[in-house]
């Protein structure tokens, strides 16, 4: 929830179903779940789970998890020796992201911003404001405004021409997909990325963002502390573009 960080028992729940493969997050979640072990009554499989009939005279069937799982972290650390009890990390998550978003050939660095990001506005288009604050988490309606996207998601054009709406057109304009290429390599070699690193504009790029960080540094001791003036501004803004440039030498 957000900025509730840090008062346990604020979270909303969320009603799945069942979707087509590979994308049925009931499937992913319910794997996840035999892999673990998790189930009373015996059910280890899917077969085990079909088997199952809401009892008549009743409008559903609760399937329990036996209490030794609940304490149990539902995303863990994987290494070569296997899976941990130890939670997964949000940096270990959003390296995995980025990985996946770079195998998908988009030129922008996928993260988990951009799915929430794009939640309101997708919520928008199904519920009310109110139960779009609800879904997000969010106090107030001045939150929404930073997740707002620059292009609007309205196709004004087809509105004054009285054209039926190019609904489709406007929803890549607004998506990653717009600077996806699939030619664009996954990987690098060793001679392509020291190629790459010795390029003059990304090494001048490197240069003045690192005249930047220190100047913030000597004005203002840190970072942090910096907040709201320009040259922070400029910081992040040369921190993205150069990112965005060496966002596939990994």
């Amino acid at each position: 929830m957000k900025g509730s960080r840090y008062h346990d028992g604020k979270f909303v729940n969320l009603v799945m179903h069942e979707e087509e493969e590979p994308l049925c997050p009931i499937s992913l979640f319910t794997a996840l779940a035999f892999a673990d072990d998790v189930f009373e009554s015996g059910i280890h499989s899917f077969t085990d789970l079909r088997r199952l009939k809401i009892p008549e005279g009743k409008g559903s069937l609760l399937i329990p998890f036996k209490q030794s799982a609940l304490p149990r972290y539902l995303f863990r650390l994987c290494d070569t020796h296997g899976v941990s009890e130890r939670p997964s990390t949000v940096l270990q998550m959003g390296a995995l992201l980025k990985d996946l978003g770079q195998r998908a050939s988009f030129q922008d660095q996928l993260s988990f911003y951009n799915m929430r990001r794009e939640s309101p506005r997708r919520l928008d288009e199904r519920g009310t404001p109110a139960q779009r604050k609800h879904a997000m988490g969010h106090n107030s309606e001045e939150i929404y405004q930073s997740y707002i996207s620059k292009t609007v998601a309205v196709d004004i054009q087809s509105a004054f021409r009285r054209h039926e709406a190019r609904t489709k057109l406007v929803d890549t304009a607004l998506s990653m997909s717009l600077r996806r290429d699939s030619r664009a390599p996954t990987s690098l070699s060793k001679s392509e990325r020291k190629e790459i690193l010795g390029n003059k504009e990304l090494v001048a790029m490197k240069s003045e963002l690192k005249s930047v960080e220190d100047e913030i540094r000597r004005q203002y001791g840190s970072l942090e502390a910096a907040a709201g003036p320009d040259l922070l501004k400029e910081y992040k803004r040369l921190g993205a573009l150069e990112q965005q440039q060496s966002a596939y030498i990994s």
